[in-house]
């Protein structure tokens, strides 16, 4: 059994509360972690043994594509789909942050976890 990640994806996308996020759109940052059984891919260098993490991105390109009021919703529709793409992992966590919300403040960021032992 291993974990496979992939963090840092940078998007520009139209999620958000109000009107004008979802009009501009902001730059937000998904990451993803997977544990799967890799070792016939670790023997035998095969790339169908294991979880290709390209796919994952393709995933995640596929929901920030679209628009949602909450990052909350956005990351719940990414962890369904990896789940039902890759139905042998044994466990998945999905991060999805909002770089520089509009808040009154200076914030760097906000995000939002969902993962197997805490799903929704």
């Amino acid at each position: 059994m291993g974990r496979i990640a992939i963090e840092g994806m940078k998007f520009y996308a139209h999620h958000g509360y109000y009107h004008d996020e979802r009009r501009v759109g902001n730059h937000f940052e998904a990451d993803v972690y997977v544990d799967t059984d890799f070792q016939l891919a670790a023997e035998t260098d095969d790339l169908s043994a294991t979880v290709n993490y390209e796919v994952i991105w393709e995933l995640t390109r596929d929901v920030m594509q679209g628009s949602s009021y909450l990052i909350e919703h956005v990351a719940l529709q990414l962890y369904r789909s990896i789940r039902a793409r890759f139905p042998k992992i044994t466990y998945c966590k999905v991060r999805i942050t909002k770089l520089n919300p509009p808040i009154k403040g200076e914030v760097a960021r906000t995000y939002v976890e969902l993962d197997t032992e805490n799903p929704v």
